[in-house]
């Protein structure tokens, strides 16, 4: 990972730990970074099955490894609580996972192919919400129940890369494509009191 001073342009790199691949299988991929209110940098790394985390303050890094095998971890959420919510693109499934424990939860969306892209949080209340990019959709994991909600979007396809939650309101927000023919669109769910 690296580190770029806005005033005059430097990088500094900051070593993580190895994922031990071997060299057929490539390089770990970092996908998406997020920073805790404890100031550590957490990665999900796609191709080794990892999350990293950096201690920005000591230099400490670890990596753990999701459970099940080339889950295809994207992008990330920090949720009000400090847990961590993974999107697996690879599953169907969104994992928590809890800093304090170092323990991992998976959620299953009962969809095996929704290529779960990203995840937000909204910080209202700590529920999740995932880009089902190859399903169309967006799904909705009540954090107190864990019951989902599907929401298919209004067209297709709608492949999908980044959510955002408005924290004034909840409404979910996001752009949608997929080439070559479909033309960009966006799309917000919004949330009733």
């Amino acid at each position: 990972i690296a580190r770029v001073k806005a005033s005059d342009g430097s990088v500094t790199r900051f070593a993580l730990p190895s994922a031990k691949l071997p060299a057929s299988a490539g390089i770990p991929l970092p996908y998406g970074m997020q920073v805790d209110a404890k100031d550590r940098l957490w990665s999900a790394q796609l191709a080794a099955n990892t999350l990293a985390r950096y201690d920005i303050a000591s230099g400490d890094a670890k990596l753990y490894t999701l459970p099940g095998d080339n889950v295809g971890p994207r992008r990330m959420a920090v949720a009000p609580d400090g847990k961590i919510w993974i999107a697996e693109f690879n599953t169907g499934r969104v994992t928590s996972f809890d800093p304090a424990t170092g323990k991992f939860e998976a959620f299953d969306t009962g969809l095996s192919a929704a290529g779960i892209y990203d995840v937000e949080v909204d910080p209202r209340n700590g529920d999740v919400w995932m880009a089902a990019a190859l399903a169309s959709e967006l799904i909705h994991l009540d954090a107190r129940t864990h019951r989902l909600t599907h929401y298919p979007l209004p067209t297709e396809p709608a492949y999908m890369r980044h959510l955002a939650v408005d924290p004034r309101n909840g409404d979910v927000w996001s752009a949608y494509s997929s080439l070559p023919t479909a033309a960009p669109k966006v799309v917000r769910l919004r949330r009733m009191p």
